[in-house]
């Protein structure tokens, strides 16, 4: 477990070690924000951050979605072994 731990470690360490600094917007967005910084208007920022949290909470409902099949299968599951438990008592 220990030496599992250790690779684990050493594989997160050398990955965070190679980070490259990057661009992190496209250049579309960039120059959208740019111009909307000339002249002065809220609208284009405001519509980029409603998108920014769109393409943040559609990771999050696919996972609550998945635990919710998985509770629900397993919820399936131990209600019929108490069932046939009880029909055989």
């Amino acid at each position: 477990m220990l030496r599992y731990l250790l690779v684990v470690l050493a594989c997160l360490g050398l990955l965070f070690a190679s980070v490259q600094p990057a661009v992190a917007q496209c250049p579309m967005c960039k120059s959208n924000l740019e111009s909307a910084r000339k002249s002065e208007t809220r609208a284009v920022g405001t519509g980029l951050n409603a998108a920014i949290l769109m393409l943040m909470i559609t990771p999050y409902v696919l996972v609550a979605g998945a635990g919710f099949m998985w509770y629900r299968a397993r919820r399936r599951k131990r209600v019929a072994e108490i069932y046939t438990n009880t029909r055989l008592n």
